[in-house]
């Protein structure tokens, strides 16, 4: 828990040093539960870098901080990511491709310096996470491929939806299920639009 607080205090930092001229934080979300990538507290801030084709979103929870940055060439969003996860940072590509409003495929990759909570001097494979998703509102599905280390290829399902608590207030509940470990994973989540 001290992890995820000092955490917030770091986004909060770098939140305000983004406020100014045209770079602007969009919103801020945090959930609890567990999902394809998470599982606990998560806290992430979506930042308008004064360019309107491009994102930079920082994420953390207990396990991990990252940041993306993508820029947008028409269907196709494309960046860099890195993070830092149990004790070893990353780095790798974060590609998405939204041919319609309702539809989103993603694709994001990386490699670690060493494994979770055994960093080395060696580069070696960390994550592969593709999705599709389904958005027909205020209702989404997706289905989700996650590899990671030496972990077996696990599938989900998944579906979730929002509901408006406002004009600039959000919540969200979402069900993954694992088909490797048969099981169902839950979350909810409050955004706040600025």
């Amino acid at each position: 828990m001290k992890k995820v607080i000092a955490l917030l205090f770091v986004f909060t930092f770098v939140a305000s040093t983004f406020a100014q001229d045209n770079i602007r934080i969009k919103d801020i979300t945090v959930s609890s539960g567990r999902g394809a990538l998470s599982s606990g507290l998560y806290v992430g801030i979506n930042i308008d870098p004064g360019d309107t084709t491009a994102n930079l979103t920082f994420e953390a929870t207990a396990d991990y901080v990252q940041a993306i940055y993508v820029k947008k060439f028409g269907i196709l969003s494309i960046g860099p990511s890195a993070g830092y996860f149990q004790n070893a940072p990353w780095i790798g590509p974060f590609i998405k491709i939204q041919p319609a409003d309702f539809i989103s495929l993603v694709s994001w990759e990386g490699v670690s310096a060493g494994q979770a909570n055994d960093p080395a001097f060696n580069v070696q494979y960390s994550f592969a996470y593709n999705s599709l998703r389904i958005d027909v509102a205020p209702v989404y599905v997706c289905f989700t491929t996650l590899s990671f280390q030496k972990d077996r290829l696990n599938c989900l399902v998944g579906s979730g939806f929002t509901i408006p608590l406002g004009k600039k207030i959000s919540f969200g509940v979402s069900c993954d299920y694992s088909l490797r470990d048969s099981e169902p994973l839950f979350a909810s989540s409050i955004s706040y639009q600025f």
